[in-house]
C-alpha cells in the first residue's frame, strides 16, 4: 500500500490510457491510504472496471473526505453504467462528512438517488452539470442545498422552470440542451 499521509487532494485520470494498457484498468484505489484526503476525484476510462467500487475504497480511509467528483460512465441508453446505479448509495454513506458533490455523466436515475440518500442534508453544493438529466423528481428534496450546478444537461424550459421555483438562486441552469441526445 501507498502510505501518503501528507495528501490531501487526489486526482486520478485514466481516461487517456493507452490502448494496449486498457484490459487492465480497474481503476482502483485499494492500495491509497490518505487519513487526511479531504478532496478524491476519479475520471474512469470508458472500460475502467468498477470505478464506484474503487472509490468507496479509498472513501472508507479517507475520514475526511469532504469534497468528491466522480464521472460516472454513460451506458449509452440514458442510464449510468449498470455498476454505478447499485454502487453510488453505498458510496455515498462511506462518507460520513461529505458537503461537496460532483457527478459528471450524471442521470435523472443518478440524482434521484442522490435526492433520496441520507447524505443530502449534509450535502452543500451539488454539481450534477455535464449530464443528461432532463428532469427533477421532486425538486423541493433538494431545496436545503447552497448551490446546485445542473448545466450541460438537457432540461426543458418547464422542467428548468419548476427547478427555479423550488432552489431560486441557488440553482446554477447554465446552458441546457432539451433536444440533444447527448449532453
Amino acid at each position: 500500500s501507498v502510505a501518503a499521509r501528507f495528501l490531501r487532494r487526489v486526482v486520478v485520470d485514466l481516461r487517456d490510457c493507452p490502448a494496449d494498457q486498457q484490459r487492465t484498468i480497474d481503476g482502483s484505489l485499494a492500495d491509497l491510504v490518505a487519513p487526511e484526503l479531504e478532496e478524491l476525484e476519479l475520471r474512469p476510462h470508458q472500460v475502467t472496471r468498477h470505478p464506484t467500487r474503487s472509490v468507496i475504497e479509498c472513501a472508507r480511509r479517507s475520514p475526511r473526505l469532504t469534497s468528491l467528483t466522480v464521472w460516472l460512465r454513460g451506458g449509452g441508453n440514458g442510464d449510468v453504467h449498470a455498476d454505478d446505479p447499485y454502487e453510488l448509495p453505498a458510496l455515498l454513506e462511506v462518507c460520513p462528512n461529505l458537503v461537496h458533490l460532483t457527478l459528471r455523466h450524471a442521470t435523472a436515475r443518478a440524482l434521484e438517488i442522490v435526492a433520496a440518500s441520507s447524505t443530502l442534508p449534509r450535502l452543500r453544493t451539488l454539481d450534477v452539470a455535464h449530464g443528461s438529466i432532463d428532469e427533477v423528481a421532486a425538486p423541493e428534496r433538494l431545496s436545503k442545498l447552497e448551490i446546485l450546478r445542473i448545466g450541460d444537461n438537457r432540461l426543458s424550459d418547464g422542467a428548468a422552470e419548476r427547478l427555479v421555483k423550488a432552489l431560486g438562486q441557488r440553482v446554477e441552469l447554465g446552458t441546457q440542451h432539451p433536444d440533444s441526445e447527448v449532453a
